[in-house]
């Protein structure tokens, strides 16, 4: 978790939005020798965006990515680990919303809930402090 946290400080660092933050896009590399330990990285940046203004109406099709996630139930709750503010839930899905870091940070507290709890399980959770319950 901590090199995942590194990792999005770094892309702060350059302006940069990942947008795509979970388990599936990130590796274990394993450092051969004696004490070496694992390094986390990050991989898929297909749909990075930077944090300059203009983005929110960018019509890239890559930057538009996530308006064409689905339109089921089942599909949308794939994608549990965008932003609600994102979504489009109430309204037409934008690519981010100000601050535009909450982005991210908000993919990496669905990490370590889906780390904590399972994917399952953490999709009952973000499900209930949507609605306003409490976990």
């Amino acid at each position: 978790l901590l090199d995942a946290a590194r990792a999005l400080e770094y892309l702060a660092h350059f302006q940069l939005i990942h947008r795509d933050f979970r388990g599936c896009n990130m590796h274990l590399v394993d450092r051969d020798g004696p004490g070496r330990t694992c390094t986390l990285k990050v991989l898929d940046l297909g749909v990075m965006i930077s944090a300059c203004a203009g983005q929110t109406d960018n019509r890239n099709l890559a930057v538009q990515a996530f308006r064409r996630r689905g339109e089921t139930e089942e599909n949308r709750k794939r994608y549990d680990w965008l932003p609600w503010e994102v979504r489009g839930d109430d309204g037409p899905a934008v690519n981010y919303a100000v601050p535009s870091y909450s982005f991210d940070i908000f993919s990496f507290g669905v990490l370590v809930l889906h780390l904590l709890v399972g994917k399952r399980e953490c999709r009952v959770l973000l499900d209930k402090l949507k609605v306003g319950e409490s976990m």
